[in-house]
């Protein structure tokens, strides 16, 4: 795979994680809102598994930043 096509995926990861995220984080804080410390708080979320991917993208996106081969443009 070349450098461009990891660089491009892992940016549209990032996009579409980011996105899932904040939508996760919104419902969380209306639940918190209506319901308080009554509310139910599902074990099951995604939300780490987003942020976990909105990070390993960030790490590689840096890491192709800083990368001093050939053919990084």
């Amino acid at each position: 795979m070349a450098l461009f096509e990891i660089k491009n995926d892992s940016f549209r990861d990032l996009k579409t994680n980011l996105v899932k995220l904040k939508k996760t984080i919104e419902k969380i804080e209306i639940k918190i809102e209506e319901d308080g410390m009554d509310g139910y708080y599902s074990i099951n979320s995604d939300i780490l598994g987003y942020a976990h991917r909105v990070y390993t993208s960030m790490r590689v996106l840096g890491y192709i930043k800083n990368f001093k081969g050939e053919n990084n443009e």
